[in-house]
């Protein structure tokens, strides 16, 4: 048995002590996981869900998170900064996290600055944000938006801790809608990387600022990519041009 998956209605503070319960008979009778899925509910019932990580934290088990939605992307259910704290920490422990994947997660405020604080004890090896929204007071934005003083902030926070990270070796942001300027930023933040392997960003707008980002880490030389997937959509597609971007590919030699 290496999968437990929790898929809930709700978290309640008496569902996640029963979770705790059931964690902690598993332990008493020598069963393990390596992997710990949490589906959360359309509906907002997620405050006590940092209970649960927090016991599976304790346990130094599970070595991949995953934490989706049920309902992508209307959903009113919204990840606690009480719950980033609890994941932040599993990246950070010794017997931690090596992949954390979120889908479909609105991050309420000061979540994604707490995650990624995460990155700061270079211990995980993979993180998956896809289709994530970031909730500003009684607005969300995607994963973007520096115009945005609060959301910008965290943006800018999880980008420059991502330029101090040496332990990635995949990065995903698929369907997250960063604009072109801010997706451009974050991988100029991976340059001089020197573990990064597996890089996925599928689903964006925008097209010359971040080819040009792509061309400088492919040509940075210390570049260690072997898989690299892109969906760009050009915000003038009757003008295009991958010619660079191309070139650079090919005098990386090694996707």
């Amino acid at each position: 048995m290496d999968r437990l998956a929790l898929k809930l209605t709700e978290y309640t503070e008496e569902i996640a002590a029963g979770v705790v319960d059931v964690f902690q008979c598993c332990v008493s009778k020598r069963i393990k996981w390596k992997q710990l899925i949490v589906c959360l509910p359309g509906a907002n019932q997620n405050r006590f869900l940092h209970l649960i990580l927090s016991e599976a934290r304790n346990l130094q088990q599970f070595k991949e998170v995953r934490v989706w939605c049920l309902d992508i992307p209307a959903s009113a259910a919204g990840m606690t900064n009480e719950t980033a704290m609890q994941l932040r920490d599993m990246m950070s422990s010794e017997q931690g996290l090596e992949r954390l994947i979120l889908i479909g997660i609105r991050l309420l405020p000061g979540a994604l600055t707490t995650l990624s604080q995460g990155l700061r004890a270079n211990r995980i090896g993979g993180l998956w944000l896809n289709g994530v929204r970031i909730v500003v007071a009684d607005d969300e934005i995607m994963i973007d938006d520096e115009q945005d003083s609060e959301g910008g902030s965290e943006v800018a926070c999880f980008i420059e801790e991502l330029r101090q990270n040496k332990s990635l070796k995949e990065l995903a942001l698929d369907c997250s809608i960063i604009s072109d300027e801010t997706l451009s930023n974050l991988i100029l933040a991976l340059v001089g990387h020197p573990m990064l392997q597996r890089l996925s960003l599928n689903g964006y707008e925008g097209f010359d600022q971040t080819t040009r980002a792509l061309c400088s880490l492919l040509d940075s030389g210390s570049c260690m990519l072997s898989t690299l997937s892109f969906r760009l959509q050009p915000t003038s597609p009757e003008k295009t041009n991958v010619g660079e971007l191309a070139e650079a590919i090919i005098r990386h030699g090694c996707l």
